[in-house]
């Protein structure tokens, strides 16, 4: 599945930085992206909530057995997280990779926060 969406990634458990330069600015800002990640859960306090909703389907079965799988939708499946989220939504949409994919796939899941509780 990741060839999809980048050429030549291949599947690992980890990647380096030095092989993606884009990811150094994601890398950067980490502690704005987590800032707005603590504010999510702050808003929500309840993971159930709506805007953390269940993984279904095929994807379920990968976490089988070890507690729920949730996903915050930044980017994809039509949904407005822009204005929860604006300065990870800026940083992700100034990626290429990333916003091509959300443009030409807006009802797909192009970038998101995953929990597991």
């Amino acid at each position: 599945r990741p060839a999809r969406f980048l050429p030549q990634l291949y599947s690992s458990p980890w990647h380096r930085v030095e092989d993606f330069p884009w990811m150094k600015k994601l890398e950067d800002h980490w502690q704005e992206i987590l800032a707005e990640l603590r504010q999510l859960d702050a808003a929500d306090a309840e993971p159930a909530a709506s805007a953390w909703p269940e993984v279904r389907g095929h994807d379920r079965s990968l976490a089988e057995g070890t507690g729920i799988w949730r996903e915050f939708p930044l980017l994809g499946l039509q949904v407005d997280t822009e204005s929860r989220c604006p300065r990870t939504w800026q940083l992700l949409t100034e990626v290429e990779a990333i916003a091509s994919h959300w443009r030409l796939c807006p009802n797909e899941e192009t970038a998101l926060f995953s929990r597991l509780t």
